[in-house]
């Protein structure tokens, strides 16, 4: 209601202590015109206004803010599957490879073991020609032995060598250089150095 009310006044200090105040306040209410009221209401009608147009963009808002939202959980989803779906096929690569690489390992390991194998037939059959042919030279020497007998000369050495000079051991055990080529050969060489 409007009139004058008086009231009494108290001050409250920092550290809690209140004091009353000597003096009496006096408080005039009025009643308010209805142009008053006009104002006001128009005033809470505009404040509603721009409150429902606030709230009609925030609303817009969300709900662009929940389209790009559902669509980058859309586009991470995707990425989500496309990168499984690339670990998939990496990992059937990797498998790939290395299934391949295994066989490739098995296939060199036995060709190693067949060339082993190979190698060391070879080796004995290597061996065993060298001892047929050690046995054959001891026979060709066993008859070299027998049947040869030194030359007497450098002139029936002829039949013996193919060599232009030879040194060879006579029958009589005396070693000497023979000349089997010049003038028909059979000659012995004697040589005289001075001065070296």
């Amino acid at each position: 209601d409007s009139g004058k009310y008086f009231c009494e006044a108290h001050v409250k200090y920092s550290g809690g202590r209140t004091d009353k105040l000597t003096e009496m306040l006096t408080i005039t209410v009025k009643s308010p015109t209805i142009d008053e009221l006009v104002k006001v209401l128009q005033k809470v009608v505009t404040q509603i206004e721009e409150d429902k147009d606030r709230i009609q963009e925030n609303q817009q808002n969300i709900k662009s803010m929940k389209k790009d939202l559902d669509r980058n959980v859309l586009g991470i989803k995707r990425d989500i599957d496309s990168t499984k779906q690339n670990i998939e096929n990496l990992s059937n690569d990797v498998e790939s490879s290395l299934k391949i690489m295994k066989e490739r390992v098995d296939t060199n390991t036995r060709n190693i073991s067949n060339v082993q194998e190979n190698l060391t037939t070879m080796v004995a059959n290597i061996s065993t020609a060298l001892i047929e042919v050690k046995n054959q030279v001891n026979e060709v020497e066993k008859f070299h032995q027998k049947n040869f007998k030194p030359p007497t000369s450098c002139s029936n050495l002829e039949m013996y060598s193919l060599e232009e000079r030879e040194i060879v051991t006579l029958a009589s055990g005396l070693k000497v250089m023979c000349d089997t080529k010049t003038d028909g050969g059979g000659w012995i060489i004697f040589q005289r150095r001075i001065m070296g």
